[in-house]
């Protein structure tokens, strides 16, 4: 019987291990991802969109909530202003800050958990990639956390991505392909033409409906439907006159074909490509207009560039497939079980006293 409760506890112990990333520790964020197939698609007319493997994007931008909990990790002394004030003072921020250096703390404005991070530079977008990559650590700002990584931080033009990298700003054919690309033929409901690129990041060509966002209340898009973007400052809330609204509230009616929300609309998004030193923000934002939507409209910003409606979006390589990963809380577990059998092996082997 020992030797079999034993044999349970390893097997349970070997079962910790197996715990994938989407049941994280509890401290770590977990990202809703959607997967970008069909490797080797053709590029529109303007030879954008084509890319060679699949991988990962996140469903919905970065959110407040997510960037806070960043924040609190590594941001007690914020060395390099991965903070903007704008994030607290204005209105369309979701994020204060309290304390002095070395003691800062970080807490999400009412209502503004859930909405697109804002003022965030290039280097911001970064420095969070380069802290997911590196295991969500708490500490100072360095090449442990956020200056190394994915992305050696230099100047926000000569960076490049590493090879192993688990986390990355998309480039720019990238952030395109998940937004406006559709393998399907006209005939079986894709673009028209058979030119595989919507116009309109919500498998559209032409219909596209304003949004309005609840004008009391918490923010929500309040007439969820098909090519529901927040543009034109039409989302009217906590007494603005346009505002950021919660990711994903448009529905799934106004997804791209392969799942993304928010790529048109609400906030802007840093691509990793650059042009004339600058890098490429996409999507429009809500205070744009209908044509910043379209798959032929090209933006760029400086890379230190503060703005109200810039934000961004990560990607992700695929995951290899069978192979498990451990959480720090499935390691622990595992090693509690471990050493609690071997105890009871000890046990059943020490002889015992006449």
């Amino acid at each position: 019987m020992i030797r079999k409760n034993a044999s349970m506890l390893v097997m349970a112990a070997i079962a910790a291990i197996v715990v994938c990333n989407t049941n994280p520790a509890s401290a770590e964020l977990v990202f809703n991802w959607v997967t970008v197939g069909d490797p080797g698609n053709v590029a529109d007319s303007f030879g954008t969109g084509s890319v060679a493997d699949e991988y990962r994007i996140a469903r919905y931008e970065v959110t407040n909530n997510q960037y806070t909990a960043f924040l609190n990790a590594i941001a007690a002394t914020d060395t390099n202003n991965v903070y903007a004030t704008n994030m607290g003072s204005d209105a369309r921020g979701g994020i204060i800050r309290s304390g002095s250096t070395g003691s800062f703390s970080y807490t999400l404005k009412p209502n503004m958990g859930n909405k697109p991070v804002n003022f965030v530079t290039y280097f911001n977008a970064m420095r969070f990639v380069n802290w997911l990559h590196n295991g969500q650590p708490s500490g100072m700002q360095d090449a442990s956390t956020t200056e190394n990584g994915v992305y050696a931080i230099n100047d926000g033009i000569s960076e490049t991505r590493a090879v192993d990298a688990q986390y990355f700003l998309p480039t720019r054919d990238e952030w395109h392909k998940a937004a406006y690309y559709d393998p399907r033929n006209e005939a079986d409901g894709g673009p028209i033409g058979d030119d595989h690129h919507w116009l309109l990041p919500t498998m559209s060509e032409f219909t596209l409906s304003i949004v309005t966002a609840a004008a009391s209340g918490n923010g929500d898009i309040s007439n969820p439907g098909g090519n529901v973007v927040n543009i034109l400052n039409g989302a009217d809330w906590n007494a603005l006159d346009g505002n950021v609204t919660t990711v994903g509230s448009a529905g799934t009616l106004s997804r791209s074909y392969y799942g993304t929300l928010d790529q048109g609309g609400n906030v802007r998004e840093w691509n990793e490509s650059l042009i004339n030193d600058n890098h490429y923000i996409l999507g429009g934002s809500y205070k744009g207009f209908e044509a910043d939507l379209f798959s032929v409209t090209t933006l760029a910003h400086a890379p230190s560039l503060i703005m109200p409606d810039n934000g961004f979006r990560i990607a992700s390589p695929l995951p290899p497939e069978g192979i498990p990963t451990v959480s720090q809380w499935g390691l622990a577990v595992m090693l509690l079980l471990l050493l609690t059998a071997g105890t009871i092996i000890m046990k059943r082997r020490v002889p015992q006293a006449a």
